[in-house]
C-alpha cells in the first residue's frame, strides 16, 4: 500500500503542491475580496455579480482553449506563464483599487481569471508525469487537502485583510501567484508541436471525454453541481454584507468549507480502498443537496449556515480524488491537458451563470429565491448520479491502480 511517507520524498510532486496551493489561495482570497471590493466602490450587488460572472467565464473560455496549447508547450511553462498572468492582473486590480476605477479592476481580474484556467491542464499533466498511477489516489487526496487549508486560509484572510484595508488582499494575492510561478518544478516531458490544426488538436479531447460515459457522465454532474457552487456562496457574501456582519465574519464562510474539505481529504485514502467511485459519488451529492437546502431555509442564522458549509464538504475530497484517478489512468499523457480542459469546461460552464444569477436574484428578492435555485440544481445533481449507469457502476481505484 502506497504512504504518503513516499510522496513526501517526492521533490516535484512537493514543489506542484507548493506552486497549486498558492494558487488556489490567492483565487481564495479573490472569492471574497474581488465582490467586497467591487461592492465597497459601487454599492451595486448586481456589478459585482456581473464582474464575478465575466471573470468566470473567461477562466472557462480559457481552459476550453488553452488545453492542446499545454500538450504543445510542456506542463512546467504553461504553469509558470499562468502563476505570472495571473500576478499581472492582480496588480491591475490593486492599481485599480487604489483609483477607484471599476474598469480598471474588472480588466485585471479578467486577466487573472483568464491565466488560471491554463492551472488545471497544466497540473494534472505535471500531476502524471510526476507521481505513479499507483500513488495517483493517495496524491490527489493530499493535493485535496493543501488546496482546501488554502481555501480555509484563504477567505479568512481575505476578510482580515479588507478589514484593514481594501487593497491589501490583492498585495497578497499578487505575492502568492508569484511564489506559485517560481515553485513550479520542471519535468522531463516530451513536446512535439504537431503539424496539424490547434482546432482538431483540441478536438481530440472532447473526443475521448465524450466517448468514455464516465467521463461524459461527471462533467454534465460537476456542471450542475457547480451552478449551486457559485450560486450560494456569492448570494451569502451579499445577504451577509447588507446584513451588517463584519467581512472578516463573512470571510469564515470559506474557512468552515476549506475545513470539511480537510477532514474529508484525511478521510479520503480509507474511503477510496473500500467504496467505488460510483457509492462515493452517489453519497457524497446527496449529501451536499441536503445540505443546500438546509441552507435555503436556515441562512439566516450565520453559524447554522457555517456548520453546514463544514459537514457538505467532508465526502468531497473522496469522490473528487476518484475522479482525477479516473481521469489520468485512463488518458494518454500526450492528450491529457485536452482531456482535462474538456472534462473541466462542462463542470465550469454554469458557474458565471451562477454568479450573475447571484446578484439578478438578490437584487430582485433578497437570498431565498437564489438559494432555492442552488438547492433545486444539487438535487438535480444527486439524483442524475443515482440513475445514470455508467456513473453507478464506476469502480474502485483498486481496480484502476492495481498494486504493481
Amino acid at each position: 500500500m502506497v504512504t504518503d511517507s513516499k510522496l513526501s520524498q517526492n521533490r516535484p510532486y512537493q514543489r506542484l503542491l507548493v506552486a497549486k496551493v498558492s494558487n488556489e489561495l490567492s483565487s481564495a482570497i479573490s472569492l471574497v475580496a474581488l465582490p467586497l471590493a467591487i461592492v465597497a466602490v459601487t454599492q451595486d450587488v448586481v456589478l459585482a455579480g456581473a464582474v464575478v460572472a465575466i471573470t468566470s467565464g473567461a477562466l472557462v473560455l480559457s481552459q476550453a482553449l488553452t488545453g492542446a496549447a499545454v500538450d504543445r508547450w510542456g506542463a512546467s511553462f504553461s504553469l509558470r506563464v499562468s502563476s505570472a498572468l495571473q500576478a499581472l492582473g492582480w496588480l491591475l486590480v490593486l492599481v485599480g483599487s487604489f483609483q477607484t476605477s471599476v474598469f480598471l479592476m474588472f480588466f485585471g481580474a479578467l486577466i487573472a481569471g483568464a491565466a488560471s484556467g491554463i492551472d488545471g491542464p497544466a497540473e494534472q499533466r505535471l500531476m502524471k508525469l510526476v507521481v505513479a498511477p499507483a500513488q495517483m489516489g493517495r496524491a490527489s487526496a493530499v493535493g485535496q487537502g493543501r488546496e482546501a487549508a488554502a481555501e480555509l486560509l484563504g477567505g479568512q484572510f481575505a476578510g482580515w485583510l479588507f478589514a484593514i484595508q481594501a487593497h491589501t488582499p490583492f498585495l497578497a494575492q499578487i505575492i502568492l501567484n508569484t511564489l506559485a510561478a517560481f515553485a513550479t518544478p520542471k519535468a522531463k516531458e516530451k513536446v512535439t508541436v504537431q503539424g496539424g490544426s490547434y482546432w482538431v488538436e483540441l478536438a481530440e479531447g472532447f473526443k475521448h471525454v465524450f466517448a468514455d460515459g464516465a467521463l461524459r457522465g461527471i462533467a454534465l454532474i460537476s456542471g450542475i453541481a457547480n451552478l449551486a457552487m457559485a450560486l450560494t456562496p456569492l448570494t451569502l457574501i451579499f445577504e451577509y454584507q447588507q446584513s451588517g456582519i463584519p467581512a472578516p465574519l463573512i470571510g469564515a464562510l470559506s474557512t468552515f468549507f476549506g475545513a470539511g474539505v480537510i477532514l474529508g481529504a484525511l478521510m479520503a485514502g480509507w474511503m477510496v480502498e473500500r467504496f467505488s467511485l460510483g457509492a462515493l459519488g452517489i453519497v457524497a451529492l446527496s449529501g451536499f443537496a441536503l445540505a443546500q437546502a438546509a441552507i435555503a431555509f436556515g441562512y439566516q442564522n450565520f453559524w447554522f449556515t457555517c456548520a453546514i458549509f463544514t459537514l457538505s464538504a467532508v465526502l468531497l475530497p473522496p469522490f473528487n480524488a476518484s475522479v482525477v484517478t479516473y481521469m489520468n489512468v485512463t488518458s494518454d499523457e500526450k492528450i491529457l491537458g485536452r482531456v482535462t480542459s474538456a472534462t473541466g469546461v462542462p463542470g465550469m460552464i454554469l458557474m458565471p451563470i451562477g454568479s450573475l444569477l447571484a446578484g439578478l436574484l438578490f437584487e430582485w428578492s433578497g437570498a431565498a429565491p437564489a438559494l432555492y435555485v442552488s438547492a433545486i440544481a444539487a438535487m438535480i445533481a444527486a439524483i442524475f448520479m443515482g440513475i445514470e449507469p455508467q456513473l453507478r457502476r464506476m469502480p474502485k481505484l483498486s481496480e484502476l491502480c492495481p498494486d504493481e
